[in-house]
């Protein structure tokens, strides 16, 4: 650079010193195409600085690495700054999840507990039968229900044609003739009537009734049977069958008696005039020698004059 120049713009001629004119514009401009094309160094370009800037200091070089750096500081405080929040973010997720993990298996575990504990209970239940339980009350009374609808059916079923006669059977062969005597005249009976007396025939207290007669028409004595003086006497052990019967004029009791010990009787109801016919007898076991009366025990009158008022009898079944 020539001396001329430098002194030229030393010394300027401008109206403000803060503030270039154009021709210095144009001047600075044109020296430093001047300086890249001569190649000087950066110490000329700081003369050069000095030259055009007098009284101004030099800016530093340091200075815009220094904010680059700061920047990048910044932008990288930011990003862990942004990145501890995502993680915190993620572990509080993560925690919340692991709580939910947490208390899901708890109650889990819990469930599992209970039924284990039910099914213990239930095979104690299965292994020994509970006391009873106490009847529980009467439950109320239901509404009646809707009357059903009458049947309209006929449930009797139609009566069909009578069907064809069935072909006669062969005849069977003939039986056997029977040898068994159905009327045995040595099994022991006997059937005694009243004589022939007056109508009302009194009879005291404990007295034998002896107006009877073997003689009669319809009496008969059979198998051996024997009577004597208002006794009949069986021949043979057995099952007898005894009756009598008495048409009575009074009240009173009449006793059937064996070996004199009562075995029935017979009596009218009491309250009226007791006249009418009266009927009883039974089956007994008698022994060989057994003998059959019948005794009034209190005072009674007898309608003993036909065959068909009064008799007496006996005979084995």
């Amino acid at each position: 650079m020539t001396e001329s120049l430098k002194e030229h713009l030393i010394n300027p001629v401008h109206e403000d010193d803060d503030k270039p004119t154009s021709l210095q514009s144009f001047q600075l401009e044109e020296i430093r195409n001047q300086t890249e094309e001569s190649g000087h160094s950066n110490h000329d370009r700081c003369n050069l600085y000095e030259v055009l800037n007098p009284g101004k200091a030099k800016p530093a070089q340091g200075s815009n690495r220094a904010l680059f750096a700061l920047v990048i500081i910044v932008c990288l405080i930011s990003l862990l700054a942004l990145l501890l929040t995502i993680l915190m973010l993620v572990g509080k997720i993560g925690s919340s999840n692991e709580a939910k993990t947490r208390d899901y298996e708890n109650n889990l575990l819990a469930k599992v507990k209970a039924l284990e504990e039910n099914i213990t209970s239930l095979q104690l239940g299965l292994g020994e039968k509970g006391e009873k339980g106490e009847k529980g009350e009467k439950g109320e009374k239901g509404e009646k229900g809707d009357s059903g609808t009458n049947c309209t059916h006929n449930l009797q079923g139609e009566k069909d044609e009578k069907g064809e006669k069935g072909e006669k059977g062969e005849k069977g062969d003939s039986g056997t003739n029977c040898t068994h005597n159905l009327q045995d005249p040595n099994k022991p009976s006997a059937h005694i009537e009243a004589a022939q007396k007056s109508a009302g025939v009194p009879y005291g207290a404990n007295t034998v009734i002896k107006d009877w007669s073997v003689s009669a028409p319809s009496s008969d004595l059979a198998g051996g049977m024997k009577y004597h003086d208002g006794n009949l006497t069986v021949p043979t052990p057995g099952r007898y069958y005894i009756y009598t019967q008495l048409y009575y004029h009074s009240t009173g009791r009449v006793h059937v008696r064996v070996n004199n010990k009562c075995f029935t009787m017979i009596q009218p109801l009491s309250g009226g005039t007791g006249e009418g016919a009266l009927y009883a007898g039974g089956v007994f076991n008698l022994k060989a020698g057994d003998v059959i009366s019948l005794v009034a025990t209190n005072s009674i009158r007898l309608y003993m004059s036909s065959k068909c008022h009064s008799y007496f009898g006996a005979f084995l079944i």
